[in-house]
């Protein structure tokens, strides 16, 4: 059983750059982007991959929101604002997976957290 190989995402706030900071006057959205991984955790060639899925929430420890994205040729997916529950400046988490056509997930990116 191959596992995939574990990458980072990067999370980036439109109309703020990377200060990860909330400016009153754009839209809220947030905008996740990774590095698609190419092997699988044993160097081999990762050759049925299928897609990411992207979770978030409130807690590090409880990212109870899932957005699956079927199109492993994506690397950036803003969120759309009806999947959005944040309250202005609060603190929120990102993390990311991997999913192969075994429907198997890699383990968890690094989480990035950021103010909303």
């Amino acid at each position: 059983m191959k596992y995939l190989i574990l990458f980072i995402p990067i999370v980036y706030l439109s109309g703020c750059g990377e200060s990860q900071t909330f400016n009153t006057n754009y839209d809220r959205l947030v905008t996740v982007s990774w590095k698609i991984p190419i092997e699988n955790t044993d160097n081999s060639p990762l050759l049925d991959l299928m897609g990411f899925k992207i979770y978030y929430g409130v807690s590090e420890s409880y990212l109870d929101n899932v957005i699956i994205i079927s199109d492993p040729n994506i690397n950036l997916y803003t969120i759309p604002e009806s999947k959005l529950f944040f309250t202005k400046s609060e603190l929120y988490y990102v993390s990311m997976t991997a999913y192969n056509s075994m429907n198997i997930e890699s383990a968890k990116s690094n989480i990035v957290n950021f103010v909303y």
